[in-house]
């Protein structure tokens, strides 16, 4: 609306080892910090293990860092004040044991173990992942959770069935599975949206709703598979939005 106010804020700190451990193994942590290779695989750039590990670092680790940084702190303060967004994040390939897909850290996952931690064990999670490309890094991730996390953690992803990462085992992790034909276009996409995002509500009451809105959906993106358009594009934001406005859910949006 006109009146609306919009408030910018950064994180303070690249995320912390501490944080890093709410998401990922010890072995993780070290080899992502100290080998090339385990770099050079995240990126799918596999020259780079021929580069310095310190190199590689600051050029590509510290920036994850940050925008990991920047989901925690999001979905903090959408939790508190109804909605936020981070300009980044969204590393949904990433998982407790591997970075891949251009993923470094479990940003999602970790913002959910975080908040369990730190705000309220009892918190409600619901993933709307809307990423051309199937989530399968913290469905993974939800395969190792305890059976009460794994209740209050509900997903939602739809994607484009024929493209990376075809991920079945991770695909038994989805509540609501929405398997898109290539070529998909606006009507179809946004009926199927619609549709899939009533269906999930009814089924799961979420504290929050982490939305992760990958615009690879748009047509001529080399790898996304999909035909949308980009007003297709902002009807699909809008429609995720209404929908947390409308069920009175706080959302935070990670881009």
């Amino acid at each position: 609306s006109q009146g609306a106010q919009f408030t910018t804020i950064s994180p303070v700190h690249e995320v912390t080892r501490a944080e890093l451990q709410l998401a990922h193994t010890e072995q993780f942590i070290s080899d992502i910090h100290y080998k090339s290779s385990m770099i050079a695989q995240a990126a799918e750039m596999y020259m780079l293990r021929f580069v310095p590990s310190s190199f590689l670092q600051s050029a590509l680790v510290t920036p994850f860092k940050w925008h990991t940084s920047g989901t925690v702190l999001a979905a903090h303060m959408a939790l508190k004040y109804g909605w936020a967004i981070n300009l980044g994040g969204g590393f949904h390939h990433a998982s407790s044991a591997r970075a891949q897909g251009f993923c470094f850290f479990a940003d999602i996952t970790m913002a959910i173990q975080y908040l369990w931690k730190y705000v309220d064990e009892d918190l409600n999670f619901m993933i709307i992942d809307l990423d051309a490309h199937q989530g399968n890094g913290y469905e993974l991730d939800k395969f190792i959770m305890s059976l009460r996390q794994k209740k209050k953690v509900y997903v939602l992803d739809a994607y484009n069935k024929d493209i990376y990462p075809m991920d079945e085992m991770a695909q038994n992790f989805i509540n609501t599975k929405v398997e898109l034909l290539p070529n998909t276009s606006d009507d179809e996409y946004l009926k199927q949206i619609n549709e899939s995002i009533g269906k999930a509500l009814k089924e799961f009451s979420p504290s929050l709703i982490i939305y992760n809105a990958g615009s690879d959906i748009l047509n001529g993106d080399p790898l996304g598979g999909l035909n949308i358009t980009e007003q297709g594009l902002f009807e699909r934001d809008r429609v995720v939005f209404n929908f947390a406005k409308n069920y009175g859910i706080p959302i935070v949006m990670l881009t």
